[in-house]
Parts: C-alpha cells; sequence; structure tokens
C-alpha cells in the first residue's frame, strides 16, 4: 500500500517448456595408431554439460567431445557407445560405432 493509499496487483504468466534432450552424432576417423571419435552433439534449449563414453562396453573417464582410443590397448575396432547429458539433466539416446 502506498501513501495514497493505494495498492496494485499484477500477474506474470510464465510459458514453461519440457526440456528437450541433446541429439548426438559420432564421428570416427583411425588412423595407424588409433581411432579419433568427435562427438557431434547438440542440446535444442541449452547446452551439452557432459559427454558419456564407452569403449567395448567399459566406462571412459572422459566427459569432452573427442576421445583418442590407441590401437596398443584395442588392436582390433573397438565397439564406441556415446551418449550426452545436458545442463537441465536430459540424457541423448545413445549413438553406436
Amino acid at each position: 500500500e502506498t501513501q495514497m493509499q493505494k495498492t496494485a496487483e499484477s500477474e506474470v504468466v510464465i510459458d514453461v517448456k519440457e526440456n528437450q534432450p541433446p541429439k548426438c552424432e559420432l564421428d570416427v576417423k583411425e588412423s595407424s595408431s588409433s581411432w579419433r571419435a568427435n562427438a557431434n552433439c547438440k542440446d535444442p534449449d541449452g547446452r551439452i554439460s557432459r559427454h558419456h563414453w564407452f569403449v567395448n562396453d567399459e566406462k571412459q573417464g572422459l566427459s569432452g567431445s573427442v576421445i583418442t582410443i590407441s590401437k596398443r590397448t584395442y588392436p582390433q575396432a573397438p565397439h564406441i557407445v556415446l551418449t550426452a547429458t545436458d545442463d537441465a539433466g536430459a540424457d541423448s539416446e545413445p549413438v553406436e560405432w
């Protein structure tokens, strides 16, 4: 209430949209000594906060968008699975190579 005995009310409508999960593509290049996997992940309503890498079903301790896999460790082409998590906690569908 003001000094003039006036009061006011206001209403604000906020349209909250459901979080959209990220979508990923995986690009793998082979060299003479390694495989280099590049994650191309996009989040339509935010940003990517973490990448999750699995090589031959083993979770890797890396969260960046690129990993290099040594042929000394994996002499045969490895099975690579990638997912990403966005800044709201939604996970992408896994992509495989």
